[in-house]
């Protein structure tokens, strides 16, 4: 083959491969359009007039971290998701209207509605909006986001700054995000298609366009897209629109546990085999936990066979439990396996815990003691106090060397002694023994 005939070939093969990848890139782009197209007349802008800072909300939300958006007059978004008769419904983020005064929603075509608050889900961070129209308006497709797998296509419909009609386009960049430092139990789908402010509420689209998130919040220094946009997955949803559409209050399963995620430090002091599970930090007297024989220190590995990695997965497996329900429960305790039935409660607001379970036993979290303390010196470390027969008396930093005379050297000695049932214990006087400042002192409490 002479060097020509071998470069025509070469020329022709790459002419060959241009065309297909422009085809490739055109057929993608045809999908954008089409999703762009049928999506964009079921999103809508909320307008949200208010005379209240987030931080003086009184609807007994905390005030939002700066990585998770308040969305102020003029930004937020919201879709479209249900209609009755001239009844239309829009499915928001409940930060963006909780603290509104009144709120309308402006549709593509810049027609405004005057909207009621329908329903809130603050747990999950949604809200449901009412309008009335008699034109009829698109809703919205909804898709399954169990479906949705890392490294999909998605479009985010939205009204970031107030820019109506915005769409944005990245993939799946991961799934089963924790949201629990802002306040919100869903698992999140992590995406890096631009999302600002006043994305919040709105569409995250796949490339059929089915609406399978809400975007909800941005991991951001500055405030502003950095690529990592979070998005509470529709199948999340669902179950609150359905039960707000009814009219009917957001209820949530209840075990009366503190809970937190097992680290590896905590692993070790327990010694566990792997990091993995929710340590029990604390349990309500007279809750679902207590009946059922939980106590502090154990580390809940699974319910129902599903297992439980971390805090976030108790939480949000425990809050979509229909109450009344009898669950198992597989727990290490001191190191051995166990299993009990817990029958799940409705899990009242924070007013009603506080004032209904007289607290939580034991009502101090501990950590084991933190690299570099003495190795001869035993005992576990107090990060926080929330009993109250123990304020003022135990502070964080304290180290506790012993309960009622047992000593204790780890977390596992220290929950071994606290662990009574946490209505007997409410009854009982308790000695603690503390090092504190080189110090020791010893603590009695009269409960």
């Amino acid at each position: 083959m002479t060097v020509a005939r071998h470069m025509s070939i070469v020329v022709a093969i790459a002419l060959l491969v241009s065309g297909c990848a422009t085809d490739v890139a055109r057929s993608l782009q045809d999908s954008f359009n089409a999703v762009a197209e049928s999506v964009i007349p079921s999103v809508v802008r909320v307008d949200v007039r208010t005379h209240t800072r987030p931080e003086e909300r009184t609807d007994g939300a905390p005030a939002e971290p700066d990585r998770f958006f308040w969305e102020g007059e003029g930004l937020g978004s919201g879709v479209i998701v249900h209609r009755d008769r001239s009844f239309y419904f829009v499915l928001t983020n409940d930060h963006v209207v909780a603290a509104a005064d009144s709120i309308s929603v402006v549709l593509h075509d810049d027609t405004a509605f005057e909207a009621e608050l329908y329903g809130r889900d603050p747990r999950r961070d949604l809200a449901l909006l009412r309008f009335t129209s008699n034109r009829a308006i698109p809703v919205a497709k909804i898709g399954d986001s169990d479906g949705v797998r890392v490294g999909d296509w998605v479009v985010a419909v939205g009204s970031p700054f107030g820019y109506q009609n915005t769409v944005t386009v990245g993939i799946v960049s991961a799934l089963g995000r924790s949201g629990a430092q802002i306040g919100n139990i869903s698992d999140f789908i992590q995406t890096d298609a631009a999302i600002n402010q006043g994305n919040s509420g709105g569409a995250l689209v796949n490339l059929d366009g089915k609406v399978v998130g809400i975007n909800t919040w941005i991991s951001s220094r500055s405030g502003f897209s950095a690529g990592i946009g979070f998005a509470i997955p529709m199948n999340n949803a669902v179950r609150s629109v359905d039960t707000m559409i009814r009219g009917e209050p957001i209820e949530y399963g209840w075990l009366g546990v503190s809970i937190r995620s097992v680290d590896q430090p905590v692993a070790s002091a327990l010694r566990l085999p792997v990091p993995r599970g929710a340590l029990i930090q604390g349990v309500f007297p007279n809750s679902p936990a207590a009946d059922a024989g939980l106590r502090a220190g154990d580390v809940v590995t699974s319910i129902n066979g599903v297992p439980i990695r971390s805090s976030d997965d108790l939480i949000r497996y425990v809050g979509d439990i229909v109450a009344g329900s009898r669950v198992g429960m597989a727990l290490i305790r001191h190191g051995s396996s166990m299993l009990l039935t817990v029958d799940v409660a409705v899990r009242p607001v924070d007013a009603q815990i506080r004032s209904s379970s007289g607290g939580v036993w034991p009502g101090i979290t501990v950590a084991p003691q933190p690299p570099g303390a003495d190795p001869g010196e035993t005992g576990v470390l107090v990060e926080t106090v929330d009993a109250p027969a123990l304020a003022g008396l135990v502070v964080r930093g304290d180290v506790i060397t012993s309960v009622n005379g047992d000593a204790v050297s780890d977390l596992i000695d220290f929950y071994a002694a606290v662990a009574s049932d946490p209505s007997d214990a409410a009854a009982r006087d308790w000695e603690f023994t503390i090092r504190r400042s080189g110090n020791e002192i010893t603590i009695t409490t009269e409960r």
